[in-house]
């Protein structure tokens, strides 16, 4: 008896493996086909999300963490419309006030107590007379501190944009011969840290012949609120040959890890694109390239990380890559469906607590669970007596009060049990003999897992 336990524990070690590699689930959450443009949550429970379609566009909120959406503001057959069709990206850093940024109506503020809309004109003072400034994107790290703009165009606030400044770089900052690029390619190109720490990527250019420019991909950092910039130049473009890529997305999970998404031109022919991560854990100073893609169809667009291990890459096309190492290597879990890639041409992503929410561009809204072994990392040490058990296991553990749904999976990942947790008691005697997993969960997804042994039938 005591060598067929030692062969069963075995067989649970041998097979962790295959939990380790299962795959996130994905669960709609909203199903409408609208193009979701921008997702982004305030806090264990609140989100909001901008969306279009034909000739509308529509402000979505969530209170219970992304499972239902009110429909906040919809300008259809509205008389007035504050959100016109050019309406690109949301942030809802703290709970009362929502920021729009809009590439010809300047930067919205929805006030969720009096649902009221405040415009923000941005007035530029290093071009005289260019006033109406788009906002192709905005972040907000709360509601009095945040950057918005346009490529060539970004502005600083900290009281909630009563008034701003611009960025403006000195002469001496910006290469011989070069310019800044008014690019046309709307990205995440600004991000905030905190009141002081804010980043921006910039494309410098030259003109080299009528076909040919010459471009300098660079990221830009202030720690004093705008008083100074560090530049970094992250990518050249010095010949045709080369390709032309650029910075899409930036990212930190905290004041010293931050992520970069680069990639080749979209609107370039070629047989494969290239996408690049880059990483830093020094808060910008420096960056290195971590991981590189190629591919004929997907672009890299974006990237949120529940933990410094654990986060989420999306691209064009039902891209889908999971990391557990910080961005060092990926687990591809795009769909397999064609239809479902097509109809997620436009990916957005971003962590709610320990729960991805995924935005597409015609394919709804899904909240995500991580696989087993990704979340038991963290989950507190749970206690199952007796183990192996015949018919019955019993849970101890301080919190248990607190959950309120259990699952068993067999050592392959399938899903055998879900009931809700009404004892400390579970019962098992439908179990063949074998090695499973027990997790236990609460309102906001998984949150203790442990394994166990059945024997007998």
């Amino acid at each position: 008896m005591k060598i067929r336990f030692i062969i069963i524990g075995l067989i649970f070690i041998t097979f962790v493996p295959s939990i380790l590699n299962s795959q996130i689930e994905w669960d709609r959450v909203r199903t409408n086909s609208e193009y979701v443009q921008s997702i982004d949550c305030a806090n264990g429970s609140l989100c909001a999300a901008l969306a279009h379609k034909s000739f509308y566009r529509r402000l979505m909120y969530s209170t219970n963490a992304g499972l239902n959406w009110d429909v906040l503001y919809d300008d259809v057959n509205q008389p007035n419309k504050p959100f016109p069709l050019t309406s690109t990206n949301i942030s809802y850093p703290v709970g009362d006030k929502i920021f729009i940024g809009s590439s010809d109506a300047h930067l919205i503020i929805h006030n969720l107590i009096t649902n009221i809309h405040d415009t923000i004109i941005f007035v530029s003072q290093k071009h005289t007379g260019k006033i109406n400034m788009p906002v192709w994107d905005i972040d907000m790290y709360n509601n009095l501190s945040g950057i918005a703009g346009f490529p060539a165009y970004v502005f600083i606030t900290n009281d909630g944009w009563n008034s701003y400044r611009e960025l403006i770089f000195d002469e001496e900052m910006i290469p011989e011969g070069f310019s800044v690029r008014n690019s046309n390619t709307p990205t995440k190109f600004v991000c905030s840290i905190d009141e002081r720490n804010f980043f921006v990527s910039v494309i410098f250019h030259k003109k080299i012949t009528e076909q040919f420019l010459e471009t300098k991909s660079v990221i830009a950092k202030t720690s004093n609120f705008g008083d100074t910039w560090h530049l970094t130049t992250l990518f050249e473009r010095k010949t045709m040959d080369e390709p032309y890529i650029f910075i899409k997305n930036i990212y930190f999970f905290d004041k010293s890890t931050g992520w970069i998404i680069a990639t080749e031109d979209d609107n370039v022919e070629k047989d494969q694109k290239k996408s690049v991560l880059l990483k830093t854990i020094d808060g910008g100073e420096s960056w290195q390239v971590i991981y590189e893609f190629m591919d004929s169809s997907s672009t890299f667009s974006n990237i949120s990380f529940h933990n410094l291990d654990i986060g989420i890459l999306v691209g064009s096309n039902g891209l889908i890559l999971r990391t557990t190492d910080g961005g060092n290597s990926w687990i591809n879990e795009s769909p397999e469906d064609v239809s479902q890639k097509q109809n997620r041409v436009y990916q957005f992503i971003t962590f709610l607590g320990e729960n991805p929410l995924l935005a597409t561009s015609n394919d709804g809204i899904f909240k995500g669970k991580l696989p087993l072994s990704v979340n038991s990392k963290e989950a507190t040490e749970l206690g199952i007596y007796p183990n192996p058990a015949y018919s019955f296991i019993t849970l101890s553990h301080d919190m248990i009060q607190h959950y309120e749904r259990y699952k068993i999976y067999d050592i392959k990942g399938r899903k055998l049990q879900s009931e809700l947790l009404s004892s400390y008691r579970i019962d098992i005697s439908g179990l063949e003999q074998g090695t499973y997993y027990l997790q236990l969960y609460n309102s906001s997804g998984l949150s203790v897992t442990s394994g166990f042994v059945k024997i007998g039938n």
